[in-house]
């Protein structure tokens, strides 16, 4: 406890105390209230803070304001304490908040990399598409020009063959006359 509570606690008591009546208070090293009249003087107080209920407390119950007086104590008491509850969740709460935000920007972050290097792989996927349709084309086209240069080859050398007077089979000119027609190669 604070130096401030217990002050305030002893404060509380000592008044209580006093309303109650308890003038046995150690005052100067001597009792208060030791004459033959003490008695006469407590009875009176006492039987009149008896009958003393806060009026309109549904808690009292009429049992005095002393009785009172203790049971907001007990309750202020047990107020503050979960008062104080209440901060430290508040404050583990705030802690915790402020952690998950570091984690949301860091991951904000991670996904705007991700996104960028997706962007990247995507741009390079096209590309490499391009490239192979272009490679595809002049596989295929020098495919088509080797033909091309297969059939100008037979057609010349069946003429060169008719020049020196072979004989061609028939076969054999209606594979060249196909060939120099120019087949189509396949997609």
């Amino acid at each position: 406890m604070t130096t401030r509570r217990k002050m305030i606690l002893i404060g509380l008591v000592a008044l209580t105390g006093y309303l109650a009546g308890c003038e046995e208070i150690i005052s100067n090293g001597k009792r208060r209230g030791n004459g033959p009249n003490a008695k006469k003087k407590r009875a009176p107080k006492a039987t009149h803070l008896a009958d003393t209920a806060v009026t309109g407390d549904e808690t009292n119950d009429g049992r005095g304001a002393t009785q009172a007086a203790m049971n907001w104590m007990k309750k202020s008491a047990e107020l503050s304490q979960e008062l104080l509850y209440s901060h430290k969740q508040i404050t583990e709460l705030q802690a915790e908040k402020k952690k998950l935000q570091l984690a949301n920007t860091k991951l904000r972050s991670e996904v705007t990399n991700y996104k960028r290097e997706i962007k990247d792989a995507n741009a390079m996927l096209d590309s490499m598409k391009r490239d192979l349709k272009e490679w595809r084309a002049s596989v295929l086209g020098f495919r088509k020009d080797s033909m091309a240069t297969m059939n100008a080859l037979l057609v010349s050398q069946k003429k060169i063959l008719e020049l020196l007077g072979a004989e061609i089979q028939q076969d054999a000119q209606a594979s060249v006359a196909k060939s120099s027609a120019g087949t189509k190669t396949p997609k």
